[in-house]
């Protein structure tokens, strides 16, 4: 069986990182930071935890965890609290989950423009309140998440959409939106 390759191990074989930083002098350090937690998470040489049992007096090292939002392990926890979080502040009715993207012609565009990363949420809240709206004369509950990369670590800027199926009327009465037509919602969202 072929072992599995992780993330570190791409960041790390052919000092790859290190390359990527000095082609790319402009990586917000931010993101730096995140990539270089990730790769010293567990590692004892930047901290660990020693528990030492009371009754035979053995210990144990736990390595630190980096808690980086990129790091497989972390950012899974990271986000896992995060969607329970949000879960017990939704309303309990049915919801849609919809993934909202940009043709390959623009990616670039966005990345050389972090504000259009706000611009592209707010066009895609738009387009699910203008949908059901026009349909029921409701606002629907909306959550965008932002992804600004795809599976294949390819810069893909795209939006996850929690949404309800309805919305609240002015006058505060919940009505049901459980259908939304495909090719409208193409038209709106372009």
């Amino acid at each position: 069986m072929p072992s599995t390759i992780k993330i570190k191990g791409i960041f790390r074989i052919r000092e790859n990182w290190d390359s990527y930083k000095a082609m790319n002098p402009g990586v917000p350090q931010y993101a730096i930071d995140e990539v270089e937690k990730m790769l010293h998470c567990r590692d004892p040489a930047y901290g660990f935890l020693t528990y030492k049992c009371p009754e035979c007096g053995a210990t144990k090292a736990v390595p630190l965890a980096c808690k980086s939002r990129i790091c497989p392990s972390c950012g899974k926890k990271y986000a896992d609290q995060w969607a329970d979080k949000l879960a017990e502040k939704l309303f309990p009715v049915s919801h849609r989950h919809m993934v909202f993207t940009i043709p390959k012609e623009l990616r670039k565009v966005l990345d050389e423009d972090k504000r259009l990363l706000k611009t592209l949420m707010d066009a895609v809240s738009n387009t699910m309140q203008q949908m059901i709206k026009e349909r029921r004369g409701a606002v629907p509950g909306v959550v965008c998440v932002l992804h600004v990369y795809g599976k294949g670590l390819d810069l893909n800027p795209h939006v996850h959409v929690l949404a309800t199926e309805g919305g609240l009327t002015r006058k505060g009465k919940c009505v049901p939106v459980t259908f939304l037509e495909y090719g409208k919602l193409r038209r709106v969202w372009q």
